[in-house]
């Protein structure tokens, strides 16, 4: 990550600081064009394993390799502008259980097109059209030469507003929609005004934002649904964020919970029903708070049965077999692996990756 020397764009001054102080909106331009021809590929695909594994198509070209990532940082909502050529990305249960965000992407094809990748098939997105990427899911996708159009928010600050929001991966929006041409718009405008925004204004993007992606996502859902549905939904979210909270509580378990929210054993299970039973949904969570650990270089000395422990697994050999199902590889193999890979973020002179930190501190509002 580059030092704070290193120059922002932002809005008002030509420094970028608006009386004085830190800029309303962060501003900051990733690109691997100005590297020796052999750097950007290998620069360019260790920048963006902040959310996503890149490999290289047999079109991808590797000496003529062009990519760039023009961000804007407003706290609770990030936008960028990626122009690049042809190549595979893949959001793997490691990478986000490393990363650790959970975040709404809307992505917005401008140029070139996308293919999403799935045990139905594929999916072709063409320019116009919005896809929708929960990142708590694995994801698999194939870009021609493109520009694509991102909007980030987290998830505490969409999903509530949400009918459907354990419906909403790889989901695409059609560009004929009223509401999705709106969206466009509005994305296009943030990405174009956002550097001159003052403070007070900034503000008001994100929830604004919010709105009109809720909007977006419920206009075409049947409006069937009645007050104790409603409810329904937005207690899921409060239990989900109350296991968030407490993963390493060992007496987190399916009957603390039904008692601490006063629901039975079967309402609490079926409301976890889409997402494969309420222990189900807390051991996946557990996991992924273990993979978390394990990657992170700060706790390379924490031993695994401590890890195990807090993942609430009563020995390491149950969490060991639980960890391989679930991953396909140990929990000392990727400890190893995180160890050996301890390189990323490595400062170069003249290329800005301080938009991957903006990633993982994206705050609710």
């Amino acid at each position: 990550m580059q030092n704070d020397g290193q120059s922002v764009r932002g809005f008002g001054d030509p420094n970028g600081i608006a009386g004085g102080g830190a800029p309303a909106v962060m501003n900051a331009l990733f690109s691997v064009n100005a590297l020796p021809a052999r750097q950007r590929f290998p620069i360019w695909r260790e920048s963006l394993a902040s959310i996503f594994d890149i490999e290289r198509l047999s079109s991808t070209p590797m000496n003529g390799f062009q990519g760039e990532l023009d961000a804007l940082f407003f706290g609770s909502l990030f936008v960028s502008r990626t122009r690049s050529v042809s190549q595979l990305w893949e959001r793997s249960s490691r990478t986000i259980a490393r990363d650790g965000m959970d975040h709404f992407m809307v992505q917005l094809c401008e140029t070139g097109g996308m293919k999403i990748k799935g045990d139905g098939g594929d999916r072709t997105i063409r320019p116009g059209q919005i896809v929708i990427h929960d990142l708590r899911e694995d994801s698999l996708s194939e870009t021609s030469d493109f520009t694509n159009l991102s909007l980030i928010l987290p998830r505490s600050v969409l999903e509530p507003f949400l009918r459907a929001p354990d419906d909403q991966h790889t989901r695409v929006l059609s560009e004929r929609e009223p509401l999705v041409a709106l969206l466009r718009e509005h994305m296009l405008s943030i990405m174009r005004h956002g550097p001159r925004m003052s403070a007070s204004e900034a503000r008001e993007v994100a929830p604004a934002t919010a709105a009109m992606v809720a909007a977006c996502l419920n206009s075409d859902l049947e409006d069937r649904e009645g007050l104790g549905e409603g409810v329904g939904r937005t207690l899921v979210s409060l239990l989900k964020s109350h296991i968030e909270d407490h993963l390493t509580d060992r007496t987190l378990t399916t009957d603390r919970l039904a008692s601490d929210f006063g629901l039975s054993r079967s309402k609490l299970y079926r409301m976890f029903q889409p997402l494969g039973g309420v222990a189900s949904y807390v051991r996946e969570r557990r996991l992924r708070y273990a993979m978390a650990v394990l990657m992170d270089a700060m706790q390379v000395n924490t031993p695994i049965y401590l890890i195990a422990t807090r993942a609430g697994f009563g020995d390491e050999t149950d969490f060991s077999r639980a960890f391989r199902r679930r991953f396909g590889c140990t929990p000392r193999d990727v400890r190893r692996s995180a160890l050996a890979d301890d390189t990323a973020g490595r400062a170069i002179e003249g290329v800005d990756r301080r938009y991957e930190g903006w990633l993982h501190n994206l705050s609710a509002l």
